[in-house]
């Protein structure tokens, strides 16, 4: 072998111990530089409160099962039906801690102008937390129950 092949091999050698290494880091740092968050398990309780005296309103609870306390998040919730006022539409609610279970739930009442059980109402609850997967689910409420 002269030399000039020997450089080829030596360079072939390098290139190919170079992609082996970069492919194990990949696989064992990658986990440690990018953990996967686990995803918000979200609940949600309805009622419809009709007093005598006052405004129908749609009630919500919304609370999460998640293994800890979810931190530094956002709950939004978006309501949509024609009972539901323009400006209903869509709640907000920042934490910096949340415990989990319905003992900690977040309530929200919305106010229904002409209210009629077989229309359907439209609920969307999204969070979003610095220890957990964005999170994103959808009900329907039809004829006082959830039907979605």
């Amino acid at each position: 072998m002269n030399e000039e092949e020997i450089r080829k091999k030596d360079r072939r050698e390098t290139g190919c111990l170079i992609a082996v290494l970069l492919t194990l880091g990949i696989v064992f740092l990658g986990p440690e530089l990018y953990p996967k968050k686990n995803a918000v398990e979200i609940r949600v309780y309805g009622k419809i409160e009709q007093p005598l005296l006052t405004e129908t309103s749609f009630e919500l609870a919304v609370w999460h099962h998640f293994p800890g306390n979810l931190k530094n998040g956002r709950l939004q919730i978006s309501i949509q039906g024609k009972s539901i006022p323009e400006e209903q539409h869509l709640m907000v609610h920042s934490f910096e801690i949340w415990e989990p279970n319905q003992l900690n739930s977040i309530p929200v009442s919305c106010p229904l102008r002409n209210y009629d059980p077989a229309e359907p109402i439209n609920v969307e609850v999204f969070i979003t937390t610095a220890n957990a997967r964005d999170t994103l689910i959808r009900f329907v409420w039809e004829k006082n129950r959830w039907v979605q």
